[in-house]
């Protein structure tokens, strides 16, 4: 055995030393790395590391050579101080997720999520926001709605605080009126990560949106399209805006806001999990936000409310909320509904997600 294998062998012993040391203090999240980076700062110099490395050399029956032993020592020194570093920040990296739970309850920090989503379970700190007890699948009143409303902006301003130096995502199964007043106090978050469930048979498991591949770059995806009323009432104070990502809002489900103008933002063949990418949803993000601040403001100039009614998933719910966020003092008053399929009317209530009323229960 050479005195080269020797010093590698002495370096990775040190380090052992070390990071029992550390170990023992309790520094459980930097131990490693800073165990790596101690010995490689101390094969720059002579001290007990060269003490150690020459008696081991002796000891083996070896003569301790002079020059390449210096200069092996360098070079292990700096390849060992580099790979602490890297090591110490992939450590310090964490993925912040906000899940918010108002319907089922399903955490991204069990083993099958993180496994479905490849991340790595010790960078995962996930917040969760969980009203499934008080919602009790809409049956609540202007008390419990308080509640909640101010449950989720508690949470969510603690979350962007947490989150602004590190990476921020979302996922929540969760009605859709709170994840879009939930969006409202994100207007300035870092999230730039969003995780969805697919629930459908054969699937069941999570998903990232990614950087769309150069495949469905090439193939596109379904354009979300804006269509008006026929004869546009320009004097109207209120209008329906029904969005259709996950499924086709019917017209019997409107049927409720018989008189009201009804401007429709749908895809051809809306389904569920039809968003895969990033780009897909800035895309229609942005289609949204065009649509009520530029398209309904321009066609409707006496408005007043907007009555929203969507069926999208959580990433789009909360990218509409911080839109509005962002313009909370320049946009009509929009109300977002909760849809209850055995209700009637299946728009049973709704909450004002802007304005002074921001947070108000009301039902219809």
């Amino acid at each position: 055995m050479n005195s080269t294998i020797i010093i590698i062998i002495s370096a990775v012993v040190m380090g052992g030393i070390l990071l029992l040391i550390d170990l023992i203090k309790g520094n459980k999240e930097t131990t490693t790395s800073d165990a790596i980076i101690g010995v490689g700062l101390g094969m720059f110099g002579p001290s007990v590391y060269e003490t150690f490395i020459n008696a081991t050399i002796i000891l083996s029956g070896k003569e301790a050579p002079e020059g390449m032993n210096q200069y092996v020592s360098l070079i292990c020194g700096f390849l060992l101080i580099v790979i602490g570093i890297y090591y110490r920040k992939n450590l310090k990296e964490k993925v912040h997720v906000l899940n918010m739970h108002g319907l089922i309850q399903r955490d991204i920090s069990d083993a099958s999520a993180i496994k479905d989503l490849k991340l790595a379970d010790y960078k995962v700190k996930e917040q969760i926001i969980d009203f499934i007890p008080f919602f009790d699948n809409g049956k609540i009143d202007s008390k419990i709605n308080g509640f909640i409303c101010n449950q989720i902006e508690n949470d969510v301003i603690k979350f962007t605080a947490k989150a602004t130096d590190s990476v921020g995502c979302f996922t929540g199964m969760a009605p859709i009126p709170y994840t879009i007043y939930a969006g409202t106090f994100m207007e300035n978050a870092n999230i730039n990560r969003y995780f969805e469930y697919d629930g459908r048979s054969g699937k069941k498991k999570y998903y990232e949106l990614k950087k769309a591949t150069r495949k469905q770059k090439k193939e596109g995806w379904p354009r979300l399209e804006v269509s008006f009323p026929n004869s546009i009432n320009t004097n109207s104070t209120e209008i329906v805006l029904a969005i259709s990502v996950s499924h086709t809002i019917s017209e019997q489900n409107l049927a409720q806001f018989t008189g009201k103008d009804i401007v429709k933002l749908q895809l051809q063949g809306a389904t569920d999990n039809i968003i895969q990418s990033k780009e897909q949803l800035e895309e229609y993000t942005n289609v949204i936000y065009n649509c009520i601040n530029t398209d309904i403001d321009n066609k409707y100039p006496a408005l007043q409310k907007i009555h929203l009614v969507a069926s999208i998933p959580s990433c789009v719910s909360v990218t509409i909320g911080k839109s509005v966020g962002l313009r909370t003092n320049r946009n009509v008053n929009i109300i977002a509904y909760h849809f209850i399929r055995e209700a009637n009317p299946v728009y049973k209530f709704g909450i004002y997600i802007n304005g002074s009323n921001k947070g108000k229960y009301i039902e219809r």
